[in-house]
């Protein structure tokens, strides 16, 4: 069996004509604007902190993001470099067959050889021209 306790209940304040509480239509009780002055709108430790936390936070992960597309276009930057490279050298490579392929037409034999293709005459006597002065020119009179 419990004991039965009586409790007395009783109005904080004596009337509502005091204006110490007061009812809004749409926020419910209220403390008096007088006692409550500088409470009300001011920022606690509280909000200050998760304010700061949240800003922090939000820096953080943009840094972390601008970073990230920085390692990125290295990255991507890095493998056309190895690509271009890759065809400097195919190209060095390719420039270096064609020299050969040059200097091996340019040749003695390789002309010797393409002779009765181009309708020459191989000669054995060769006679070169005398200068007798040294002028290109003669003006005649």
């Amino acid at each position: 069996m419990t004991v039965k306790i009586t409790q007395h209940i009783s109005r904080r304040h004596s009337t509502f004509s005091d204006k110490s509480w007061y009812r809004t239509p749409n926020a419910g009780w209220r403390q008096n604007i007088r006692s409550n002055k500088w409470e009300r709108g001011s920022i606690s430790s509280n909000t200050i902190t998760l304010g700061l936390g949240i800003t922090v936070i939000l820096v953080v992960a943009g840094l972390s993001f601008f970073y990230l597309g920085q390692v990125l276009d290295t990255a991507a930057q890095g493998t056309d470099i190895h690509a271009i490279e890759q065809r400097i050298s195919e190209l060095k490579e390719r420039q270096h067959t064609l020299e050969l392929e040059g200097a091996r037409l340019r040749s003695i034999q390789a002309i010797e050889q393409k002779i009765p293709d181009l309708n020459l005459v191989k000669t054995d006597n060769v006679s070169y021209l005398s200068q007798e002065t040294g002028r290109v020119a003669i003006l005649a009179e």
